[in-house]
């Protein structure tokens, strides 16, 4: 059906729900009141997925980057498969010959399905008056889905939102409103929630530049973006900014599917943003060195670490930026040209199920973004060598002699034979500084 075929049909056949003999009725917040508005049992052949949903935004642009198009479900009957797909399932792919999105169904979605078995349907959707679902998707999604597999389910309780009593402004709002805190709360390390949330810091006329302005703004949006508390929302808010500044360094701005399992990293990165914002030139070598090792594929852990390094042995931490800066120079990498580089996360492997307590935020050990031309071999081995020594200068004497050794009866004769060329070269140089420090050593006995 077309949309103004939607409209007629829906205003025909819709239902009032009576209960007691009245017409029940549900309380929304609109414009700073609450407003109540009739609840109708409408037909499900009339609702409509809305694709422009935020919250399954970033598998949906994995999805269409899969099929070359966008989805286009009111024009393309299958793209409605692909959108419930998006929804309900995890470990998604596309089917090549159908061209449609499928998965095996997620945890989230089996917990919805036996709670609304039990309990049906306890919250109207929100629809507009051309059945488009704005808040209800995944359980219109689930309603698709049981009426497939033969279940008598094929009308559902709504509240109708008009044009002229709510906005496209205000339902945005609410629908932010709404979904913020259940998305935090179900899977706060979905990037989708960080998108609403910034669409939501957007309504509030955010001034990503200003400190003053992200704490106020946090402050306004504390009890949607997660634990109710001001300081971990701004926390959100600058992993946001870290997310868009990054995308912008590797020319892929609005990609936001690119960083799919990867909220843990942009955390560390907005943290490494917020410590130095008025310090703009302390500011800008720290992400100078954070983008590199979230282009080297490193985890939230290892951000942290350069945070500490940064902060406490600005030496190491510059010998550190001079070697990635050479690695970058002698490899030909140049930011400015690196789109035709990145690299999609594998559709099944970015919507795969994950085993891990969805609670917590310390889960996230996903690599970084791959941008397909960076030397990552090479500035990982820069990165991995300055970290070893970092951690190295907080270990007791003992220990850290302990390490060396083992570390060295590790090397096998015939690796050091099979070397050539500059591997040679560099591993003979290294041999020779073991063999001369040797010495000097035991003289520090005396």
């Amino acid at each position: 059906m077309i949309p103004d075929e939607r409209i007629s049909t829906i205003a025909k056949r819709k239902q009032p729900l009576i209960v007691e003999g009245r017409q029940v009725r549900h309380p929304l917040w609109v414009q700073g009141e609450y407003k109540y508005f009739d609840i109708w049992k409408v037909p499900i052949e009339c609702l409509v997925l809305n694709v422009d949903n935020k919250r399954f935004a970033a598998e949906r642009e994995l999805v269409e980057h899969r099929l070359g198009r966008p989805l286009d479900p009111a024009n393309i009957p299958s793209d409605e498969e692909s959108i419930i797909a998006i929804l309900c399932d995890s470990n998604l792919d596309v089917d090549p010959v159908k061209q449609v999105a499928t998965g095996t169904p997620s945890k989230d979605f089996l917990a919805l399905k036996e709670d609304w078995q039990d309990r049906g349907q306890i919250e109207p959707f929100w629809i507009r008056p051309d059945g488009v679902v704005h808040n209800g998707n995944r359980r219109l999604a689930l309603l698709k889905c049981l009426l497939n597999e033969g279940a008598d389910c094929r009308w559902a309780q709504a509240l109708i939102l008009p044009y002229q009593e709510v906005d496209e402004s205000e339902l945005f709002r609410m629908e932010q409103r709404e979904q913020l805190a259940e998305n935090f709360k179900m899977r706060y390390q979905d990037v989708n929630a960080l998108l609403a949330l910034r669409d939501a810091a957007e309504l509030e006329n955010i001034d990503w530049d200003d400190p003053q302005s992200i704490t106020m703004v946090a402050s306004r949006l504390k009890h949607y973006a997660g634990k109710d508390d001001a300081s971990y929302a701004s926390k959100q808010l600058y992993a946001i900014r870290a997310l868009d500044n990054y995308l912008d360094y590797i020319n892929a701005r609005g990609q936001y599917s690119l960083a799919i399992k990867q909220v843990e990293v942009f955390r560390e990165l907005g943290l490494c943003m917020s410590m130095y914002m008025d310090e703009p030139e302390e500011q800008s070598d720290l992400l100078q060195a954070a983008f590199a090792f979230v282009q080297a594929g490193r985890t939230y852990l290892e951000l942290r670490q350069l945070r500490k390094l940064f902060s406490s042995d600005r030496v190491l931490f510059n010998q550190m930026a001079s070697r990635i800066d050479q690695v970058e120079l002698d490899s030909g990498w140049d930011p400015d040209s690196v789109i035709s580089g990145v690299e999609y996360p594998e559709l099944r492997d970015a919507t795969a199920s994950d085993d891990e307590d969805e609670d917590s935020d310390e889960n996230d050990t996903t690599n970084g973004i791959s941008v397909g031309d960076y030397p990552v071999e090479s500035v990982g081995t820069v990165i991995d060598g300055t970290l070893d020594k970092f951690i190295a200068t907080n270990l007791e004497v003992n220990k850290l002699l302990d390490q060396v050794i083992s570390r060295l009866e590790s090397v096998k004769p015939q690796a050091l034979r099979e070397l050539r060329d500059s591997d040679r070269e560099s591993a003979i140089h290294k041999v020779t500084w073991i063999a001369e420090w040797g010495p000097q050593a035991k003289d520090w006995f005396e």
